[in-house]
């Protein structure tokens, strides 16, 4: 690989939890400078909710980039995940910790279901274990995108959660704003999809046009389930204009993952859409390892989707995060085609036009699936971004790629 920027980052050391609030130590991370690290960017990788030896992972895991030795698992940040819960959306907004704090991008989670089947419409942010706010529908299984510079969370599809229509995908959306204080959400409804839709993709390009990939449609008339190969995009920030339909995928999937990555030669050039993985056909879950990809300049998504190099085993369920400088896709955990859960940790890019995948030495603790994964970009006790000005370059060794 080339010479990378070189940032900075600070282990925040853990503070016990006050007594009426939530996980401090969340909030700590930012906050107390316990050693310093080089990171290859700047974010940092967390792995929230899911599902982990049959049951509800209940534990928050945080990983940090490191140069040498790809992944490193900070093992004294594990914090508990505020109500345990699979399938279940989020996305990162723009939230205050406290009344004297700035705002901080903070990982949000809603809805999603337990081992008691009871789907929840409740939105949960990670150091708080009363909830953020409410969904308008109780979904499980949709997919959302953070939006408006991080104070709105588009919540599209899912499972329906009423009787009659348990099961079968929802068509409706929905928008969950950030309050005036930065420390709660509110629902109102928004836009319908194209066509009713649930473990689907979605994705946002130039940080407006969302692109809606694939999925579990409604039943056919003979009663057997659909799986989705269309893709629509919208312009998120005038939804009066609708939804255009756009090429349609190589082959239908559902439970797959995407994400929008740049060429680390050429980051100003055409923006990617990956998708991977996922299964091809209902009611059959059988996991693949194609790799889709489209490329989009200036929000132009009319092209075609082309073959992209194959994920080094087939997942179905896996979870997905993008980094903030776009270069770089962590795909985390997951389904394998034998149905055992993978431990795995993978990182996809381009360099040059030449798209590829690297399996992290660094794996999950336990293998989860259904589960989110987000990425942050890491503050120092000020609130400020770290490492975005950094101009000092480091030799990127292949220490921490464990090959096939």
């Amino acid at each position: 690989m080339k010479k990378l920027k070189k940032t900075e980052f600070f282990a925040g050391e853990g503070k016990e939890e006050e007594e009426g609030g939530g996980n401090g130590r969340f909030y700590n991370l930012w906050k107390t400078h316990k050693k310093d690290m080089h990171l290859l960017g700047n974010d940092v990788l967390i792995l929230a909710t899911g599902f982990e030896n049959n049951e509800d992972a209940t534990l928050t895991e945080l990983f940090t980039m490191h140069p040498n030795s790809g992944l490193e698992r900070c093992i004294d940040f594990q914090i508990d995940t505020p109500f345990p819960v699979h399938a279940a959306t989020g996305g990162v907004l723009e939230l205050h910790h406290d009344e004297n704090s700035e705002t901080m991008p903070t990982p949000v989670y809603c809805g999603g279901t337990n081992l008691e089947n009871f789907i929840t419409k409740d939105c949960f942010r990670l150091d708080q274990r009363q909830p953020l706010g409410a969904m308008l529908t109780r979904r499980l299984g949709a997919a959302s995108v953070s939006t408006h510079n991080g104070t709105v969370l588009w919540v599209t599809g899912g499972l329906s959660d009423s009787e009659s229509d348990h099961d079968i995908s929802s068509d409706s959306t929905e928008q969950l704003t950030v309050s005036a204080d930065g420390q709660s959400l509110t629902a109102s409804e928004s836009i319908q999809l194209p066509r009713a839709l649930s473990l689907h993709c979605l994705v946002l390009l130039n940080k407006n046009l969302a692109l809606l990939i694939g999925g579990l449609g409604s039943l056919s008339p003979e009663g057997q389930l659909q799986v989705s190969d269309r893709s629509w995009s919208i312009d998120t920030n005038s939804f009066s204009l609708g939804w255009t339909e756009r090429s349609s995928l190589m082959n239908a999937r559902e439970k797959h993952v995407c994400g929008v990555i740049r060429d680390i030669s050429h980051p100003k050039a055409k923006e990617i859409v990956m998708v991977a993985g996922g299964a091809l056909h209902a009611p059959s879950l059988t996991a693949t390892n194609s790799v889709e990809l489209l490329e989009a300049e200036n929000n132009d998504v009319s092209g075609q989707w082309q073959i992209g190099p194959s994920l080094p085993e087939a997942l179905l369920d896996a979870s997905s995060a993008t980094t903030s400088d776009q270069k770089f896709l962590y795909v985390v955990g997951g389904q394998k085609i034998d149905f055992d859960i993978s431990i795995s940790i993978y990182l996809f890019y381009c360099d040059d036009s030449i798209c590829e995948w690297n399996r992290l030495c660094t794996e999950l603790s336990v293998g989860t699936y259904i589960s989110l994964a987000f990425t942050l970009p890491f503050m120092d006790a000020s609130g400020s971004v770290v490492g975005k000005n950094k101009e000092a370059s480091i030799e990127v060794t292949e220490e921490g790629f464990c090959g096939e």
